[in-house]
């Protein structure tokens, strides 16, 4: 529990100061995933954080309209100025974003107990 602490509070000290979030879930999104990343979105807009969630564009969000706020979710890959936040994915391969040529910063949050610490910061718990 103690590692668990410590990952808790660097996650939430980097939240705080984020400007600018893209957040990522595993691909063919269930409702896990997509509430998670509902829920992120309204925390990073409350600290203030310009947050999207960013998706391959043939990825398919299932009932996007009525989980996701309006104009949260960008078919895109993050930009150089995002921090990456991924969401309910064991592993960076499984993220439904094209991350191609991108080597920004990784926040990792998952559940997954296989999960592969793929993250410049880790906050998992199975």
């Amino acid at each position: 529990m103690r590692a668990l602490a410590a990952d808790l509070d660097a996650v939430c000290r980097h939240m705080r100061t984020a400007k600018r979030v893209a957040l990522a879930v595993h691909e063919k999104p269930d409702l896990d995933a997509l509430g998670a990343a509902a829920g992120m979105l309204d925390l990073f807009a409350q600290l203030g954080a310009a947050a999207t969630l960013t998706v391959a564009a043939t990825e398919l969000l299932p009932f996007e309209d009525l989980i996701l706020p309006r104009g949260a979710v960008e078919r895109r890959g993050p930009t150089m100025d995002e921090t990456l936040y991924a969401l309910d994915s064991g592993s960076v391969t499984r993220l439904a974003v094209d991350l191609d040529g991108w080597r920004g910063e990784v926040v990792n949050i998952d559940h997954h107990p296989d999960n592969t610490g793929f993250g410049d910061l880790d906050l998992v718990r199975p």
